[in-house]
């Protein structure tokens, strides 16, 4: 009997890799364990605020598919690092925002090291041995990311795919080729796309080069047809690719209507090179990882830093792989080379020299950051080495070899451990600034103002943890509207200094109804001011000691909803305002025009006391909000989100569910049906 592909006897050493996996986090995160959080990079301008808003909308039992707090909103399911479709967010309804983030990320480094060492294992190596790649992998590429939460969501799934690959490679048994499709789906669900895509190269070229060119090992079976087995494992992608048509579909649709819709400033995918001169890190870390290392631009201009360019695999790792090659004079198998070759590839791949043709080919040029492609030259150095030190125990180590190897995995874990210190955006620290958030002072007097609530500070998405909407915003795949000059607030943004009168109209005419200033407002701001405040949470999150903050009512706005032409007794109120509905109470004795200031997209319906009525595009600032001409008299207004792209993708997600598990019931039960004959 096997359990995950492995026999019986080895279930106390898959029970031991879960156990030290576990006991990793523990040790590079002892901080995370006792109840702290992170800060730094992204969390708190970016991932917070999305997660944030994911939960209370599951909590209130609702699938949120528009972000209402963002600028003036944004298609939640489109920019997909929220991740409203991956089971595993279902925890932030069940935990707080803290601990469902911590806990996801630690989670996902312990099945990233269980996935590798079941790889290595399934490759040939021993425990200790597949230990040491675990490490080398897991450690060396992921904890320099911490600041991006994509990072170990994705690459958890990187080697759990290979896994399947190579095990459908050697036994032939479909339930391989099943679960690669799961995975392939999941981990697009998780909403991160590159390193998506970079396993899926990966895997193409993994599977081709072992199929074709490095067959041992490989069931007969599939060598005598290998374009059948071909076509198998497409279609297995395939099916990964319908499993997650429900993401891929809206966030394709917002692609096409966003900043990224061609290259551009706003979208450079030279950006994260490593520089060739950099790429010392990996045998002399402690030269490189100076603080305010200056990384240089690149030869097209594209901009990288420590982090995008960080590229760190142990360097026992690195020894043993030289060691094996002269000292363990054992055959060595023909899958070697594979690794060796596709490492150096994609060690090449991220210095950027190739970026002047590749961002022209498909998939390619869709991304940022060339330097994430050193996931891959991680794995293969973690291959290698695992490889290299089990040849050496058993033609060098003799009785000694377990010792050793041990001793190999304790150094990698210490160094990975030192070094996961010197490149980070992200500090773990016992008391996270959102454990203030209830205390917060600026939130509690926001929550008392009836209507929504749009304000204008710095920070971009941090103010949305207050409940509220807030402008400017940080979007890494938004709408088009938020970067465009036509239709943003003029720049400079009057952070710093007196705003300009067309300021003014701007955030008048965009509905923002407040403004919260690190100091005082000058004469030329058009407000009444409400608190000052040294508040407990945003003080903490931005890092301002007890500087005090300074929250205005803006004068003169329409606010969030507001009739085009007011007239003497005409009203409008929003009475429901939920993130795939809102719902208007109007009247007015001539009817007009009614204006609501959050972001027209496709897949918002409007009715006119449950009749469907069509929207207008007005010129202007006004040409990017919802709009609709309403009768005179009392009427219900309400607009609804039902994009088309969520429910086509949606039915694809179904039928190749039912697909897969149609197979899964035929191999299960009439196996005989799918068994491969050798012709």
């Amino acid at each position: 009997m096997t359990v995950f592909g492995l026999k019986r006897s080895d279930g106390i050493a898959f029970a031991s890799t879960v156990f030290l996996a576990i006991g990793l986090t523990y040790v590079f995160w002892p901080t995370l364990w006792q109840g702290g959080g992170l800060v730094g990079g992204d969390i708190y301008a970016y991932f917070f605020p999305q997660k944030q808003f994911l939960a209370e909308s599951l909590r209130a039992g609702e699938l949120p598919l528009w972000n209402n707090r963002t600028g003036h909103g944004y298609p939640i399911a489109g920019e997909s690092q929220t991740g409203v479709f991956y089971p595993f967010h279902l925890l932030y309804a069940i935990c707080d925002l803290n601990t469902a983030y911590v806990f996801i990320q630690l989670l996902h480094y312990v099945l990233a090291s269980v996935a590798s060492w079941m790889f290595l294992r399934r490759w040939g190596v021993g425990t200790i041995s597949a230990w040491l790649g675990a490490v080398s992998f897991t450690y060396g590429w992921l904890p320099a990311r911490m600041c991006n939460e994509w990072a170990a969501l994705g690459a958890a799934w990187f080697p759990a795919i290979l896994w399947c690959c190579e095990s459908y490679l050697q036994t032939t048994r479909w339930r391989y080729l099943i679960t690669l499709s799961g995975l392939l789906g999941l981990q697009m669900l998780a909403g991160h796309f590159h390193l998506a895509f970079i396993t899926q190269v990966t895997l193409l070229g993994y599977f081709g080069l072992r199929l074709w060119l490095a067959a041992d090992l490989i069931d007969a079976r599939l060598l005598n047809h290998r374009v059948r087995t071909a076509m198998y494992l497409g279609v297995a992608v395939l099916c990964g690719f319908g499993l997650a048509a429900v993401q891929l579909l809206p966030t394709w649709e917002l692609k096409q209507l966003s900043q990224r819709a061609n290259l551009g400033p706003e979208h450079d995918p030279g950006f994260g090179f490593i520089p060739l001169w950099y790429l010392g890190q990996l045998i002399a870390p402690w030269i490189y990882y100076v603080p305010d290392v200056n990384l240089g631009v690149g030869s097209d201009g594209s901009r990288t830093n420590t982090v995008e360019a960080h590229l760190y695999c142990g360097i026992l790792p690195l020894v043993l792989i030289v060691a094996g090659q002269f000292l363990a004079r054992t055959r060595r198998a023909p899958r070697l080379w594979i690794w060796g070759l596709i490492g150096l590839l994609a060690l090449v791949y991220t210095t950027g020299y190739l970026m002047p043709v590749a961002r022209y080919l498909p998939g390619f040029g869709f991304f940022n950051g060339v330097g994430r492609f050193g996931i891959v030259f991680n794995f293969a150095v973690a291959v290698l080495a695992a490889d290299s030190l089990q040849r050496l125990s058993q033609v060098k180590f003799g009785r000694w070899a377990t010792w050793i190897g041990m001793t190999c995995v304790a150094i990698t874990i210490i160094d990975t451990c030192w070094v996961s210190g010197l490149v980070q955006h992200t500090f773990a620290v016992e008391k996270p600034p959102i454990r203030y958030l209830e205390h917060s002072q600026v939130r509690k007097a926001l929550t008392g103002v009836k209507q929504p609530v749009r304000l204008f500070c710095r920070g971009a998405n941090l103010p949305n943890l207050l409940g509220v909407a807030s402008t400017p915003v940080y979007l890494g795949l938004g709408p088009n509207p938020y970067f465009d000059t036509d239709w943003a607030m003029p720049q400079p943004l009057p952070f710093d200094t007196p705003p300009t009168p067309e300021q003014i109209v701007w955030l008048q005419q965009a509905g923002v109804t407040h403004v919260l200033s690190f100091s005082e407002l000058g004469a030329a701001w058009p407000v009444s001011h409400m608190l000052t405040v040294a508040d407990p949470f945003l003080n903490r999150a931005w890092g301002r000691g007890a500087a005090p903050l300074f929250l205005y009512e803006l004068k003169g706005s329409r606010g969030r909803v507001a009739w085009q032409e007011p007239r003497p007794g005409d009203h409008a109120e929003i009475v429901d305002y939920r993130p795939n509905l809102v719902q208007i109470e109007a009247n007015s004795t001539h009817g007009g025009t009614l204006i609501l200031t959050d972001l027209a997209w496709a897949g918002w319906r409007v009715q006119i006391d449950g009749q469907r009525a069509e929207s207008v595009v007005l010129p202007g600032i006004d040409r990017q909000f919802r709009v609709v001409e309403v009768p005179a008299g009392p009427h219900q207004i309400i607009w609804e989100f039902r994009p088309n792209s969520v429910w086509i993708g949606a039915t694809i997600s179904g039928v190749t569910l039912l697909f897969l598990a149609a197979i899964a019931h035929i191999c299960f039960w009439h196996p005989r049906w799918v068994e491969w004959r050798a012709e």
